[in-house]
Parts: structure tokens; C-alpha cells; sequence
């Protein structure tokens, strides 16, 4: 009897120390979701909605212009950092750091959600709220079957993600 109870406890040391080690992000989980840009994002910071991450990357203009089908941005699942490569063409197609402003890659995101797979009920995620506060770099959104969205992000991502019901 003292083996198995000494056994057991091994096990759930174990448990334990396993447990504590595993990365875990925090998530929201909610019915409507807004987010909200307001810092710098960096090369690699990425946000999960869904379990569908969509990740930035500083050559997110290169990409758009690059490609024929504009729709090829947002199956690879990228979107903008706030430093971008950008190549004006002309002499030696010379390669400069812009900047992307929070508007823009909340608008990214935005377009990425609305162009996402539909459905039986049509487009999956719904809208909610003025446009005019994508200008601010957030908007809300929620699904349309009724089910609850869970949202990750990596650590210190530039943006707030809340839970609104």
C-alpha cells in the first residue's frame, strides 16, 4: 500500500512540474470581441482567432503588391507590422522603412476576417459599430452562428483585445 500512495505522488509531482512548464497564452473568450491597435507591432507578435493565426510581417506591402490575386495576402494569414519594407520602383528599385499606422493594421485584420471561409449562413463573422473607428485602429466583431470567439495573442502584443458580452 505505502509503494502505490508513493507512486502516486510521483505521478502528480510529475503532473505537476509538466503542467508549470507548458506555454500557455491567456485568451478571451467571448460572444463579441473588440480590438484595439495601439502600439508598435513587431516582426513575428501574432494573434490567434479561432485557432486561426494570422502573423506580422514587415514585408506585408511587398506581398500585396507583389501578388495578382490580392486574395493571396490573406490565405497565407499575414498582416502588417508597424516598420514595412517598402521598394519604390524606378533606379535600382531602392528598398525604405515606412511605417504602417494602427488604422491600417486594424483594417487588415478587418478585411482578413470578412473575406474568411463562409459558411451555410454566409459570411462567418459579423460587424458591429461605425466605421470610423477603424480610423482609430478598432472595431468589433462577433460570429454569426451565435458561438463564442477565442482570441490569443502572443506576449506583448500592440493591441487590446476585450471582451464585450
Amino acid at each position: 500500500m505505502m509503494k502505490s500512495s508513493h507512486l502516486y505522488m510521483t505521478f502528480l509531482v510529475v503532473m505537476c512540474v509538466i503542467l508549470t512548464n507548458c506555454e500557455r497564452n491567456p485568451y478571451v473568450l467571448a460572444e463579441e470581441v473588440e480590438i484595439e491597435y495601439y502600439d508598435t507591432m513587431r516582426i513575428g507578435d501574432w494573434i490567434s482567432i479561432d485557432g486561426v493565426k494570422f502573423t506580422h510581417q514587415d514585408n506585408y506591402e511587398i506581398l500585396k503588391e507583389d501578388s495578382l490575386n490580392s486574395q493571396l495576402v490573406y490565405e497565407m494569414k499575414v498582416l502588417p507590422t508597424t516598420n514595412q519594407k517598402v521598394i519604390v520602383p524606378g533606379v535600382d528599385n531602392h528598398q525604405f522603412d515606412g511605417v504602417t499606422n494602427r488604422s491600417d493594421i486594424a483594417f487588415a485584420l478587418f478585411k482578413a476576417l470578412s473575406l474568411s471561409e463562409k459558411n451555410e449562413i454566409g459570411q462567418f463573422y459579423g460587424f458591429k459599430g461605425h466605421t470610423l473607428n477603424l480610423a482609430h485602429g478598432k472595431f468589433i466583431f462577433y460570429r454569426k452562428d451565435g458561438e463564442k470567439i477565442k482570441v490569443m495573442t502572443s506576449d506583448g502584443y500592440g493591441g487590446a483585445v476585450r471582451k464585450l458580452k
